[in-house]
């Protein structure tokens, strides 16, 4: 039976959006503020994401959840938000 299971391929899926904007509201409350905005720049910058969205919105979440109006604003209208 064990060489059955361990013979049979596994597949990854992939995660979808909605997995991926929860995981980045949960990582946008963990911590401090500023280092939440600090890791979802850093992946922006990087390209070091499965949805660019969702960094965006947990980096939005982030600036909220520091009171940085004026950049999340910023963004918000460079994005077309």
């Amino acid at each position: 039976m064990e060489n059955r299971a361990a013979a049979r391929s596994q597949r990854q899926v992939p995660d979808s959006l909605a997995f991926q904007l929860v995981r980045a509201k949960l990582r946008s409350e963990q911590g401090m503020p500023a280092d939440a905005i600090t890791d979802f720049e850093t992946q922006l910058r990087d390209k070091k994401y499965g949805s660019e969205a969702a960094v965006r919105y947990g980096l939005a979440r982030a600036q909220l959840r520091a009171k940085n109006y004026r950049q999340r604003n910023a963004r918000s209208r460079r994005c077309g938000g």
